[in-house]
């Protein structure tokens, strides 16, 4: 049951990354103020790092871009790689979200299934907003309430 698991979440994650793929190689050009924005300050924060206590967006996108960003300095792919790898991630928790609440892998597989095709999760995925990492991290904390929930199992609360 695992392999089929891991199978199937592996042609999700195959058909996500041609769909990206067709997308850019069409000329997706995401270039807005908001994108050019976050990136300047994420890349400002890799040179100097510092405590995010304000701003217009919220610090998390941004930590997590100016870290990849001290490893490679590629202002245009680095945030749009790491927002395809949130968006297959987040794909992969809904599965597990979706089985954890309804205890049916059925409607795990068609949860994730419907989330691969969404066009505003691919929009969302392909573009370096804060939307992305900040939607795998709902996912994340939705399946870790919904463990806790049934097992009572503290260390899922903690998380």
């Amino acid at each position: 049951m695992a392999m089929r698991k891991i199978l199937y979440l592996a042609s999700l994650i195959l058909i996500r990354l041609i769909l990206h793929a067709l997308l850019y190689h069409y000329g997706f050009e995401s270039l807005t103020a908001d994108e050019f924005g976050r990136t300047i300050l994420a890349a400002r924060w890799a040179q100097h790092p510092y405590n995010l206590l304000s701003g217009p967006w919220l610090p998390f996108s941004i930590y997590l871009h100016g870290l990849a960003l001290m490893f490679v300095w590629e202002l245009l792919w680095v945030p749009r790689v790491l927002t395809i790898i949130t968006g297959i991630l987040s794909i992969i928790v809904f599965y597990d979200l979706n089985v954890a609440l309804f205890e049916e892998p059925k409607i795990g597989r068609i949860g994730a299934f419907l989330l691969t095709l969404n066009p505003v999760h691919i929009w969302l995925s392909s573009t370096p907003l804060t939307e992305g990492p900040y939607t795998l991290l709902v996912f994340c904390f939705l399946y870790s309430s919904i463990l806790y929930l049934k097992a009572e199992n503290r260390k899922y609360l903690y998380l």
